[in-house]
């Protein structure tokens, strides 16, 4: 009675001041004063909830602006704190957040793989395969290699090759354990929850299952890709002079580049080494089959649409045909491959692998001309023992 009564009152105030000053003086008023009647009792606070007050809904109470802090948990009859909810595992965090980048692979011959932007990462236990000891491993999956840390900042120290992996499954042991059958050994290990084992679980038998469908693509589409095919490729014609016979020959040889990021295309009898124009494998977008390009539909022939296929860039379009429908449903198979894994790099990319090829070059030459002036020197030092030998033998008092 008494806060309402007061809440009422105190509206006077002007509008900016109320959610500040009516309901803190009204619960601090109307307490002191039913403390008085009531000494053994005390007033219940309102809460933001039941408030009437258009600006107060939204708002915590006393203090509109000010946030809530979290109370620390109550402790039962016995005095024991209830249990603390569970740990986010690192899985769950946004890796897109981080700032700082972290450090390649190194592998054992020196080649540098990048761990950046991976499929999925978090922290697991990995049993050691000498002490057989269970230890805090920050996992990173990506592509087909399953890279192990210390924690999340520091490089990557291991790696499982998931192309070699025959199988993963959960294992013995533990309900949240799991491992990886490679060819080598077993990789065993543990997850924080049977969820997250789950989900560990499926990313490492889709990245397996890339991997197979990658060596699927090695051996059926890549030779074919390499060496190329007669095509005719249809171009720019809003006059219709496409499809007279004997105006052009628009036959092509259409390949894939010897470094594997140009699409090219070559007339016939042309030097391989040269070619008529080419599209950047970086810029492809969509591999469509049928009539789906504005040139099509200007010279295209619809009873030879299921032979026929475009390759989408972000500037132009190849638009082919090919002689029969098996061969066009190839090429798109074989091309969609190629783009997922093709191992095309960016134009950086790109120049930091030529950088790192012309470095081995000089230091292949480097090292030919280290053993070129060492093998000199032991052929003069035998040269030299020779000729003293020799003095010796023909001039034995000198």
């Amino acid at each position: 009675f008494f806060f309402h009564f007061l809440k009422t009152f105190l509206h006077i105030f002007p509008p900016e001041h109320q959610s500040r000053q009516i309901y803190p003086a009204a619960y601090f008023l109307s307490t002191c004063i039913f403390s008085q009647i009531h000494p053994k009792q005390t007033i219940p606070r309102p809460s933001a909830q039941t408030s009437t007050h258009p600006s107060s809904s939204h708002l915590p109470f006393p203090h509109p602006t000010k946030p809530l802090t979290k109370a620390s948990p109550p402790t039962n009859t016995m005095g024991n704190s209830p249990p603390s909810s569970p740990r986010i595992s690192s899985s769950s965090l946004d890796i897109s957040e981080q700032r700082v980048p972290r450090p390649p692979y190194v592998d054992p011959s020196g080649f540098e793989m990048d761990t950046n932007h991976p499929e999925k990462e978090g922290l697991l236990l990995k049993k050691s395969a000498w002490m057989k000891e269970w230890r805090d491993r920050h996992l990173i999956l990506k592509g087909g290699c399953l890279f192990f840390a210390k924690d999340n900042v520091s490089a990557p120290h291991g790696c499982i090759d998931l192309t070699e992996a025959s199988g993963a499954r959960p294992s013995s042991g533990h309900e949240f354990n799991f491992k990886i059958i490679t060819n080598s050994e077993d990789f065993v290990l543990r997850a924080s929850s049977k969820r997250s084992m789950e989900e560990w679980l499926a990313a490492i038998r889709k990245a397996m299952s890339n991997c197979l469908s990658r060596q699927v693509y090695e051996t059926t589409y890549r030779k074919m890709l390499y060496d190329g095919q007669m095509f005719t490729k249809h171009h720019h014609d809003p006059v219709g002079r496409f499809n007279l016979n004997g105006k052009k020959d628009n036959s092509r040889l259409v390949r894939i580049s010897p470094d594997g990021q140009r699409i090219t295309w070559h007339k016939a009898g042309m030097n391989p080494d040269t070619y008529c124009d080419s599209i950047d494998l970086n810029s492809v977008v969509a591999i469509n089959p049928g009539f789906t390009t504005l040139v099509f539909k200007q010279t295209g022939n619809r009873a030879k649409e299921p032979c026929c296929f475009s390759i989408i860039a972000k500037e132009r379009s190849l638009d082919l045909e090919c002689a029969n429908e098996a061969t066009a449903r190839k090429w798109i198979e074989g091309l969609r491959a190629l783009l997922k894994y093709g191992n095309i790099l960016t134009p950086s990319e790109l120049r930091q692998a030529d950088e790192r090829l012309k470095q081995e070059i000089r230091q292949e030459e480097e090292r030919r001309q280290l053993a070129l002036r060492k093998h000199e020197k032991d052929r003069n030092k035998l040269k030299a023992a020779r000729e003293r030998a020799h003095r010796t033998m023909h001039n034995p008092n000198s």
